[in-house]
């Protein structure tokens, strides 16, 4: 098993991946997705949407390459949290945490949660695209950070931070 503890870039950037039931109804299946109070960034995700490949549920997992034995450096500071929170672990003691038996243990345990609801919520939709956006100004950084983490049809979200 591996544990990421490394970083993508300085810059900030993620990954979303949204999922349609109807291909032919995109743009109202976003509508209804997209938290009210962000509607006037609808036509720039549709935009986007349909420049993107639109993905089955199969090729979603394999672009995503999502193994439970490679575990994403997201989850190293819910480890670590959990070091510090019940073992009374200092920062450092809490980072070798992570490379424990119990820690490897504990981040496959989260890591296999996330993915298990994340196909609980794959099950929902049959096509899928991925969107990226970043904080390189507007409206990416609203985009990332704001809309596209509160969408009801987001199925998978990476930060590439």
């Amino acid at each position: 098993m591996k544990i990421r503890t490394d970083f993508v870039t300085n810059s900030s950037s993620s990954s979303f991946v949204l999922g349609f039931c109807d291909e032919k109804n995109i743009a109202s299946e976003l509508a209804d997705a997209i938290p009210s109070y962000f509607i006037e960034y609808l036509g720039n995700i549709l935009s986007n949407v349909k420049q993107s490949k639109m993905m089955t549920a199969d090729e979603m997992m394999q672009e995503h390459e999502i193994d439970e034995e490679d575990i994403p450096w997201e989850f190293s500071y819910e480890v670590m949290e959990y070091a510090r929170r019940n073992h009374g672990m200092n920062y450092m003691e809490a980072h070798n945490f992570l490379t424990s038996d119990e820690g490897i243990a504990y981040g496959k345990e989260l890591y296999k949660q996330w993915i298990d609801e994340m196909q609980d919520k794959m099950k929902k939709y049959k096509t899928f695209v991925e969107l990226e956006y970043g904080d390189h100004g507007e409206p990416g950084s609203t985009l990332e950070h704001e809309v596209m983490p509160k969408m009801a049809n987001l199925v998978l979200y990476e930060s590439h931070h």
